[in-house]
């Protein structure tokens, strides 16, 4: 049987090891990998004053190194939870940590209902960060997330099988550094978890950031929308779903009137919000499923899909849509400005702002992007030189 005091001096080594790679390894992310660090740096705190039981205060050994060992877990959720870019419940994830210090306090001549009760909790916060983990959503094949589902799986699981031991009195504990079965239990999956939770970690920051890249490569940094290059996959996406359905699409193509007086008055800043606010009111207006790209400049374009299989039915809906579009951009626009004598304080900017809409319909794949957007544009151009403000349809 392996050495219990071999099992501590490889685990205490493995953790403060993978805390630092770790650390190292993510300190410029973001927070998330800094917790999962602190949780490596603790397990590795927790074996080390396990392994100093009848050397040192057993205040120390033991209820000090179990309440380490169970915030291991806490400092997982919160990690988990700066990922997904949510507010952890604090109370929710050191409550256990609370629980095993006021409990081993009362029960320190039963290591047997101390070692029941540190499983159980084990189990109950291993739950808990699997439904965590299972709610992370990320672009991509998420091995990272799988990764660590599995450590908290496998860890809950060996944990569940001691307290079952436990419970059926298959064999008692005497001491924490005693060897037998049920201490392996304890400390292998220890190791594992350590393994599990550092590549997980790892592997999942890649991810997010691999996610991060592909997300600015396909969208506008200022709006948020989808760019040139995602407008065009969208609609190559939207001509074969037109051909399967047979069902019309249609493309409107908007243009900001008197955009550049705005920007030569007030200034780029302004300009730039009041892109955001027309991009807001854009969303706002358009159905799930329907896509929003900025080509550049003060030019924004939709693409409806599944409108109608009748071209009037289609161009109707277009049409509301379109106009719904024009009546909200041409609301005044209350923009937040810093202010120009205090830095610190802002102002409210009123403007107003309309805009000229072409729209291009479409059905099936006899079309390409550039033909349509072409198509889109012309229209639009008819509207802006009817004086701006007005909406044109794309005809032969």
């Amino acid at each position: 049987m392996i050495d219990v005091t071999t099992l501590f001096v490889a685990i205490i080594i493995v953790n403060f090891s993978l805390a630092l790679i770790i650390a190292g390894v993510s300190i410029h992310v973001d927070r998330s990998p800094i917790a999962m660090s602190a949780a490596q740096a603790c397990s590795g705190m927790a074996f080390v004053l396990f392994s100093l039981t009848g050397q040192i205060d057993s205040v120390f050994s033991v209820i000090v190194g179990n309440m380490l060992m169970i915030a291991v877990f806490a400092l997982a959720g919160e990690g988990l939870y700066l990922f997904r870019r949510e507010r952890a419940p604090h109370a929710l994830l050191w409550s256990p940590v609370v629980i095993i210090g006021l409990l081993f306090t009362q029960l320190m001549d039963n290591i047997t209902a101390r070692t029941m009760i540190g499983a159980a909790i084990i189990c109950v916060q291993c739950l808990h960060l699997i439904v965590i983990t299972v709610g992370i959503r990320l672009r991509g094949a998420g091995r990272g997330r799988l990764l660590l589902i599995v450590c908290f799986a496998t860890v809950g699981s060996i944990n569940l099988g001691r307290l079952i031991a436990l419970i059926l009195g298959d064999e008692p504990v005497s001491s924490i550094t005693a060897p037998g079965v049920l201490q392996l239990m304890t400390f292998l999956p220890a190791l594992a978890q350590s393994l599990l939770m550092a590549v997980g970690v790892i592997v999942m920051e890649k991810e997010r950031a691999q996610s991060i890249v592909q997300e600015m490569a396909l969208h506008d940094p200022l709006t948020g929308l989808a760019n040139r290059r995602l407008l065009y996959e969208q609609l190559q996406q939207a001509f074969d779903r037109s051909a399967s359905e047979h069902k019309y699409g249609a493309v409107i193509l908007i243009d900001l009137d008197e955009f550049k007086p705005v920007n030569d008055r007030y200034g780029h800043a302004i300009g730039d919000l009041l892109l955001q606010s027309v991009a807001d009111r854009i969303r706002a207006s358009v159905r799930e499923g329907d896509t929003i790209a900025r080509l550049g400049g003060d030019e924004f374009v939709v693409v409806l899909q599944s409108l109608d299989s009748e071209v009037n039915n289609a161009q109707a809906i277009a049409d509301a849509i379109t106009s719904t579009i024009r009546q909200r951009i041409a609301e005044p626009h209350s923009l937040l400005v810093s202010s120009e004598v205090n830095a610190n304080t802002n102002r409210l900017q009123m403007i107003e702002c309309s805009c000229s809409t072409g729209i291009s319909l479409f059905i099936g794949r006899d079309c390409s992007p550039d033909k349509i957007l072409n198509q889109a544009d012309k229209a639009m151009y008819r509207a802006k030189n009817r004086r701006g403000n007005k909406l044109s349809t794309f005809s032969e």
